[in-house]
């Protein structure tokens, strides 16, 4: 059972700092103001794709797949801290992560020990927002063909859920070159395979094609299966990721 973080005001004045570390797309789409950021993992945890996405990533009849930790002794998982300092910084933060991650997200706030990547600096105390199985979302284990194949479906207000997948790995493999992810790049690889399975644009070239990430068209396959266009965001530019309805 992870220990729930209830009451926060304690951190509220104006000279204190807080670090909450990201995982998921907290890593690469913070969405709050922050004054500094570290590298490093925290021990214990493992990344899996286990929580159910409804809103961001999903909707409520076709739920999405998002990053969570479970408890695993012997694993780690790398990701980032982000400094907020003052009461403006704090409170913002906070309000605009109790509505992503615990009103739409179903996640609960426990604090965590971080270890900066330089192995010389002192480890820290971080808010980390965790999926417990307890919540109404929490989809659980499943073979990573399944959940390639659910995610690969899915789509919610903030775009594919594919995406999700994929920024995050290409995030984590630039950030962490040394450090090898199974469960994120096995569950990437799977993804991949079946998006361009079920795009002719990509079954095409082969590849997720930057025409399809970036494109405003539909592309049908030849059996002219009607496919859904599911809108998002990489950077500034609008991109649609074309899912075949009969997986």
């Amino acid at each position: 059972m992870f220990p729930k973080t209830t009451n926060l005001s304690f951190i509220l004045s104006p000279d204190t700092s807080l670090w909450i570390f990201g995982y998921g797309s907290l890593t690469w789409k913070p969405n709050f103001e922050f004054s500094s950021h570290r590298y490093g993992h925290i021990d214990g945890f493992a990344r899996r794709f286990w929580q159910g996405s409804v809103t961001h990533r999903g909707t409520p009849d076709t739920p999405g797949r998002v990053a969570t930790l479970v408890k695993s002794d012997k694993e780690e998982c790398w990701g980032t801290a982000f400094e907020v300092r003052g009461e403006e910084q704090i409170i913002g933060a906070l309000q605009h992560l109790r509505i992503r991650e615990g009103v739409q997200g179903g996640y609960e706030a426990c604090y965590v020990r971080f270890q900066p990547i330089d192995d010389s600096s002192t480890p820290m105390q971080v808010l980390v927002f965790i999926a417990v199985p307890e919540n109404s979302l929490f989809l659980g284990w499943a073979e990573l063909s399944t959940m390639a194949r659910e995610i690969a479906a899915a789509g919610g207000a903030s775009g594919p859920n594919c995406e999700y997948v994929f920024e995050l790995a290409e995030y984590m493999r630039k950030t962490f070159p040394g450090v090898w992810d199974d469960h994120l790049f096995e569950l990437e690889a799977l993804v991949r395979d079946f998006v361009q399975s079920n795009c002719i644009c990509c079954r095409d070239t082969r590849t997720i094609a930057d025409e399809c990430l970036n494109s405003h068209s539909c592309h049908r396959n030849q059996k002219q299966e009607s496919i859904i266009p599911l809108e998002g965001t990489v950077g500034s530019q609008t991109t649609t990721c074309h899912k075949v309805l009969t997986y």
